[in-house]
């Protein structure tokens, strides 16, 4: 018996060399797709590794975890060039991920929500992966594992009290720049507008385009009526919200439809009226692109908006492939 449990440890020692082995093999392979994956994620929309490769990125960081803990243990990773170069990358990596992060998601207090993305086509809040990857790779190698653990006494003098007050501290200040920024903002407003009517301060506080085009609405959508609106997302943030759109179009029912599919049936759900919403943001999310719905429907009449006070009446269906590509808002009233 005692035979076979040494046999059997024998050969988990063996087998846990090997993984070791491996992960230090491919660890510079594993170390440049969990990165990749976090840019990714940043540059295009959260979810595009699912979306395409069919994988959470979570899974990816946690192999990267997995291997930086078995690399650390390997004597060949412990002297070779590749931890020292991976080491200092990483470094820099930190310093360039971290300033980029708390920039660019202090920009878009500063000015308005998407403003970095419709700019730069980065996700701010997403920095905060490619920031990980790098730091857990540090955080996790031999060199900055004993790094850490020899600088005990620098570590023995932060108090826990330390670290919630600098915690606090620094929400408190990342939350206080979004806050002023929007005091200000609506400061500015009420000084050079003091007799401004209801209509111009709702234009101001929810953009002059989504406030008019819900006038629209209201004006041309009978109160008892059920609206099939675009699916929840930029370039429709506001439109396809159906909570905050209901706000503005009660007693008026709302529910999301698909991009390229109703997603609801129009008899069941008795659906009265389609939006026609080409989008109120210049940035996109989930791989959606501008223009809804990009299905046909058979219509009753159409109604859509030429300009600031006037509208366009077309008798007969909606048809997508006709009107693709073309920046149009408006209403489509449903065949019975």
């Amino acid at each position: 018996m005692q035979n076979i449990q040494k046999y059997n440890k024998t050969n988990l020692l063996v087998l846990l060399k090997q993984v070791r082995s491996l992960c230090y093999s491919i660890f510079p392979l594993i170390w440049a797709s969990a990165l990749l994956v976090s840019i990714g994620e940043a540059l295009l929309y959260p979810g595009v590794t699912k979306k395409y490769l069919l994988i959470n990125p979570l899974w990816v960081y946690f192999i990267l975890i997995a291997a930086c803990l078995f690399s650390k243990y390997d004597p060949k990773y412990k002297k070779s060039v590749l931890s020292e170069k991976l080491n200092k990358i990483n470094l820099s990596l930190a310093f360039l991920f971290g300033l980029l992060y708390l920039s660019l998601m202090n920009l878009e207090k500063l000015n308005y929500s998407n403003f970095v993305f419709s700019k730069l086509h980065v996700h701010p809040a997403e920095l905060k992966w490619p920031l990980f990857v790098v730091l857990i790779s540090y955080a996790l190698s031999r060199r900055g594992f004993h790094t850490i653990v020899n600088n005990k006494n620098i570590i023995k003098k932060i108090r826990p009290e330390m670290i919630i007050i600098t915690l606090a501290l620094m929400v408190s200040a990342d939350n206080l720049i979004g806050i002023s920024s929007m005091i200000e903002k609506d400061i500015s407003f009420m000084l050079s507008n003091p007799l401004a009517s209801y209509d111009l301060k709702m234009s101001e506080k929810v953009t002059p385009l989504f406030y008019e085009y819900t006038s629209f609405i209201k004006t041309n959508v009978p109160e008892e009526s059920t609206i099939l609106i675009p699916p929840q997302g930029y370039p429709w943030p506001q439109t396809g919200n159906s909570a905050y759109l209901r706000y503005f179009l009660y007693p008026r029912k709302v529910l999301n439809g698909e991009e390229y599919l109703p997603g609801a049936n129009y008899t069941k759900n008795d659906i009265d009226y389609v939006l026609i919403a080409w989008g109120e943001t210049i940035g996109t999310e989930y791989d959606y692109t501008h223009g809804w719905p990009k299905f046909d429907v058979a219509a009753e009449e159409i109604i859509y908006i030429t300009n600031e006070k006037d509208k366009d009446k077309v008798m007969g269906n909606y048809v997508y492939e006709a009107v693709k590509d073309k920046e149009l808002w408006g209403v489509i009233k449903i065949t019975k």
